[in-house]
């Protein structure tokens, strides 16, 4: 039975390093015609773009693997249906689920190693991507900028920029569109025939000096408050989020995809403890309140305005009652919105924690899933396993994405969210190898 195992082993090798460096190949390419194209002929250095290219493969190969192990069962166990050796299997009475066992711990080494590689390699990859794309944008901050393309990167504002310079150098932009959502009251569009993008001396805010345009200001109430406003010159400050330099890089608050799962577990454990502070906050002032409405009458009133009357409906007192009220009110209000900042916290933490399992287990799933698929198709070839997989693949990552996003929303679990993908595909995979294995088993009519 080893020898069997280790011949289905190697029927896995050759494909799964085939399937690995074409994926790999196709979402490089993706990734480079989505990504470098604003990087290249901008006067970088090419070891920078390059650093950039290569911090961005470890999420890139944390996806291809999972798909890599799916092409390669699909491809094999096709081939072996295919020249029906699968029949002849069945035929010297070989017990096929035990064919599942060998792919399946291959793929649980697989999975193991991956998760140490979500674990460390990721977040690491990930922050240094991140701070390297922040430094290129404080040294060329108009790199930020694409043609034609709505720019929201930007706290509270939405840019458009219809024309840049040849140069890369220049800070000058041209037709400029911007939505400015600082102040809810109002909705305020600028526009502009000509501009210079620049950042402060801090790197913290984005400096836009803009040239013949025209301001409008909308309440955004009643819509019936216009103002309008043309200038020859208007200078426009924003929050740019950039104030750090390569030197310094590891000072930045980390992205929940940027930290390890200690890092994810003592964030949680801040956070949590943040939010019994605060609860403990809102109960201190509650009871103030409470115990001050009571000492403050002998038959203690409901509400602040039996209270004003117990005190010969002195105004001032009334006032004074309802200004103690209105400010813990507010302070409550707060604090509240603190502690569902937190909540909302904590869900995406828990979300990365999960991500960080469901993924790489997933290289299990797909050998469980691609096994009663390759038998059931009978066709062998990278063209037909890579088909069926794209289908699969499409599916598992939409319900990921969508799982996620839900998750973050609060609407279900972080488990449910992350794992309910691997909980569909495997029920689905136990399901068809059962039918390729039990209802096709080759019957013998006795010779008459």
């Amino acid at each position: 039975m080893f020898k069997l195992n280790y011949y289905i082993f190697k029927e896995h090798v050759g494909p799964f390093f085939l399937a690995l460096m074409i994926i790999l190949f196709l979402l490089i390419v993706n990734f480079l015609i989505g990504n470098v194209e604003r990087l290249l002929g901008k006067g970088l250095p090419i070891q920078v773009i390059l650093e950039f290219i290569v911090l961005n493969l470890a999420w890139i190969v944390a996806l291809v693997i999972p798909m890599a192990v799916l092409v390669a069962t699909l491809i094999a166990f096709g081939r072996l249906s295919a020249d029906n050796e699968i029949i002849a299997l069945k035929s010297a009475g070989v017990n096929l689920y035990k064919l599942a066992i060998f792919p399946v711990c291959a793929a649980g080494i697989l999975c193991s190693v991956l998760i140490y590689f979500n674990n460390y390699i990721v977040p690491d990859a990930n922050y240094r991507a991140s701070t390297l794309k922040r430094d290129i944008i404080k040294k060329k901050p108009t790199l930020l900028i694409e043609e034609g393309v709505f720019v929201d990167e930007i706290p509270n504002h939405k840019i458009l920029v219809r024309r840049k310079p040849e140069d890369p150098n220049s800070p000058k932009i041209f037709d400029i569109l911007i939505y400015d959502f600082s102040d809810p009251k109002y909705q305020t569009t600028i526009s502009a025939e000509e501009g210079e993008l620049t950042l402060s001396q801090d790197g913290e805010f984005m400096v836009m000096t803009l040239f013949n345009g025209e301001l409008t200001k909308v309440e955004t109430r009643n819509f019936e408050e216009l103002q309008v406003m043309k200038f020859d010159k208007q200078v426009i400050t924003m929050e740019a989020d950039l104030g750090f330099s390569r030197d310094d890089e590891y000072k930045r608050q980390k992205r929940d995809v940027e930290k390890t799962l200690d890092e994810l577990k003592a964030t949680i454990e801040a956070d949590n403890k943040i939010i019994s502070n605060t609860q403990n906050d809102i109960n201190k002032i509650t009871k103030t309140v409470f115990d001050f409405y009571y000492e403050e009458s002998e038959n203690p009133p409901m509400s602040v305005k039996s209270l004003a009357k117990t005190k010969n409906d002195s105004l001032s007192y009334y006032k004074f009652i309802g200004n103690v009220n209105r400010r813990n009110l507010s302070k409550v209000g707060y604090l509240l919105k603190k502690i569902s900042n937190k909540e909302e916290n904590i869900k995406q933490n828990l979300v990365e924690i999960h991500k960080k399992y469901a993924i790489p287990v997933a290289c299990i799933v797909f050998v469980l899933l691609g096994m009663p698929l390759g038998i059931l198709f009978r066709k062998s070839g990278i063209s037909v396993g890579g088909s069926i997989s794209m289908l699969f693949f499409l599916v598992y990552y939409a319900f990921l994405i969508q799982g996620e996003a839900l998750a973050d929303k609060g609407i279900i679990s972080p488990f449910l969210g992350m794992w309910s993908a691997n909980i569909i595909l495997t029920l689905l995979g136990f399901f068809l190898l059962f039918w390729a294995i039990e209802e096709k088993k080759v019957t013998f009519r006795k010779a008459q």
